[in-house]
C-alpha cells in the first residue's frame, strides 16, 4: 500500500491547491458569461412589445447573484460551492439549452441565442465544478466519528438536495421556460 510520507504531503497540498484555484477560475469566467447573458436578455434584447425598463427585476436579481456568487466563491465551503454551482449550473443551462438553442433551432439564429447558448455550456462547466466541490467536501468536513453518523448526515444532505432541486430548481427552470 502506497502511503503519503511527509515529505510528499506539501506536494499533494501544493496541487490540491492549484487544482482549487483553477475551479476558481473556471466557476468565475462561467458565472461572468451567465451575467453576460442575463443582461443581454434583459436589457439589451428584450422580448417584442417590452423594453429594457420592464426588465430591471429579472435582469439586475439575477445579475447580482450571479455577481455575488462569483465574488463569494473561493471563500465559500464546498458544499456551499457544489449547491451554489450546480442549482446555478443548472438554471443556465436550462436557459442555454431549452431557449436559446431551440430558438436558434427553430426559428432563427438572433438577438440573445449566442450569448444563451454560451451560457448553456457555461452552466456545464458551473455543474462540474460542483461535482468536484462536492467530492471535496466529504474531505473537507470535520471527521464524523461513527459510521452511523456519516450515512445519517449523507442522507440528510442528500434530502436537502433534493428538496432544493424540487422547491427551488425545478420551478425556477419552468418559469424560465415558461417566459421565452
Amino acid at each position: 500500500m502506497i502511503g503519503l510520507t511527509e515529505a510528499s504531503a506539501p506536494r499533494v497540498k501544493a496541487a490540491a491547491r492549484c487544482v482549487r484555484d483553477r475551479e476558481v477560475v473556471i466557476a468565475r469566467a462561467a458565472l461572468a458569461l451567465i451575467a453576460l447573458h442575463v443582461l443581454d436578455d434583459a436589457f439589451v434584447h428584450p422580448e417584442p412589445g417590452t423594453s429594457a425598463a420592464d426588465h430591471l427585476a429579472s435582469g439586475l436579481v439575477p445579475f447580482t447573484i450571479a455577481a455575488a456568487v462569483a465574488i463569494a466563491y473561493p471563500h465559500l465551503r464546498a458544499w456551499w460551492q457544489a449547491a451554489l454551482g450546480g442549482s446555478l449550473g443548472t438554471l443556465a443551462l436550462v436557459a442555454g439549452i431549452a431557449v436559446s438553442s431551440r430558438h436558434a433551432a427553430t426559428d432563427r439564429f438572433a438577438g440573445d441565442d449566442l450569448t444563451g447558448i454560451l451560457a448553456g455550456f457555461a452552466g456545464l462547466a458551473l455543474i462540474g465544478c460542483a461535482v468536484l466541490a462536492a467530492a471535496r467536501s466529504s474531505l473537507e468536513d470535520t471527521p464524523v466519528r461513527t459510521r452511523a453518523a456519516r450515512y445519517a448526515r449523507r442522507a440528510l444532505l442528500s434530502l436537502a438536495v433534493a428538496c432544493g432541486i424540487l422547491f427551488v430548481v425545478l420551478p425556477t427552470g419552468m418559469a424560465i421556460l415558461a417566459t421565452h
